[in-house]
């Protein structure tokens, strides 16, 4: 959206990991102070960093996906994703939100892939890039 963004970034104590990198994710609007904005996502300072991030694969004929992981190393993560309504990507006061039925979006799922590994979003499809071997569950 143009007028909602995730910011990850030094904003004080506790928002840094011990590496340096963001270790808390705001949702900011334009318009208010990042102070302000609600973190929504956080990892521990032990980690990497954390980040999130929209997937737009609708000009593809897919869904729009929030996703959200934490580095725990420089090559392992874990993943977590939800799908996402447009209006979601709207800032709450938006016009374009009126007289529109805008329902929480689905809890986030963690994904079911190896550390070393990270996920894309293709259209309908979701793409696993692989660092090492894995056989995924039979029934996942």
């Amino acid at each position: 959206s143009r007028n909602v963004l995730l910011v990850g970034t030094d904003t004080g104590p506790g928002s840094l990991t011990d590496s340096g990198y963001p270790r808390t994710i705001r949702e900011w609007v334009r318009g208010t102070k990042l102070e302000d904005a609600p973190i929504v996502f956080e990892g521990d300072a032990k980690d990497v960093s954390v980040g999130a991030y929209i997937s737009d694969q609708r000009f593809r004929g897919g869904d729009i996906h929030e996703v959200r992981y934490r580095s725990i190393t420089f090559y392992t993560s874990k993943y977590w994703a939800r799908p996402i309504q447009y209006e979601h990507l709207l800032a709450p006061n938006d016009p374009e939100r009126e007289n529109v039925v805008v329902e929480d979006p689905p809890e986030f799922v963690q994904l079911d892939i190896p550390e070393d590994a990270s996920p894309s979003f293709v259209g309908k499809m979701l793409f696993i890039s692989l660092r090492s071997d894995w056989t995924p569950k039979e029934d996942g």
